[in-house]
């Protein structure tokens, strides 16, 4: 399964910070470079566990059978299989 680039830049948090506080919104250019360090700073941060998160989920496995324990079939439908029928009169915990 292929993701899409999720990794953030300092610019993308810096136009996030003037979406969410308008009043104090300046372009890129304008700001320092002291100032755009920071926005890349915490641009990989976020990206790193960005990352991590994804990778959470590239690590899973679709399970598509399991294998009965009592006569060891590998089985992709438990309906109906025998050995997991309960019988009659047998008390299953």
């Amino acid at each position: 399964m292929s993701y899409p680039d999720i990794n953030l830049t300092g610019e993308e948090i810096h136009n996030a910070f003037c979406i969410v506080a308008p009043d104090e919104a300046c372009p890129w250019d304008e700001i320092t470079l002291v100032a755009q360090q920071h926005y890349d700073a915490v641009a990989q941060e976020l990206s790193r566990e960005l990352n991590a998160r994804l990778a959470w989920f590239e690590d899973k496995s679709t399970i598509s059978a399991v294998k009965c324990p009592k006569c060891g079939h590998m089985l992709t439908n438990l309906k109906n299989h025998p050995c997991l029928e309960p019988r009659k009169g047998h008390n299953h915990d």
